[in-house]
């Protein structure tokens, strides 16, 4: 476990979302991090998002919603991190299928 600002990172699977999710009385929000590390350039944003499989997340035919939040000084915005992010979310949605 470790914990950052106003957060607690920790490993689990999905039992453990739904049993906090059910006996946490403190939390605001419970979030499933994907991937974690640090970007070079704002083309890096998309292409590491691509290569996660949403598959166990997102169910076939629902939406999603994307909310991006950065820290630090850059040249790119909160949103622009969001719609890259999200475009990346479609794409490798569509390539899984594809596979799939």
């Amino acid at each position: 476990m470790e914990q950052g600002r106003e957060k607690i990172f920790f490993d689990g699977n999905s039992f453990d979302i739904y049993k906090i999710n059910l006996l946490s009385r403190s939390i605001l929000k419970l979030l499933i991090l994907c991937v974690r590390g640090r970007i070079h350039n704002f083309d890096d944003i998309y292409n590491i998002s691509k290569e996660i499989d949403y598959s166990q997340y997102i169910p076939a035919g629902k939406t999603f919603g994307v909310t991006g939040a950065r820290h630090g000084d850059h040249e790119f915005t909160s949103m622009d991190v969001a719609g890259e992010v999200g475009q990346a979310v479609i794409d490798s949605v569509k390539k899984q299928g594809e596979i799939g």
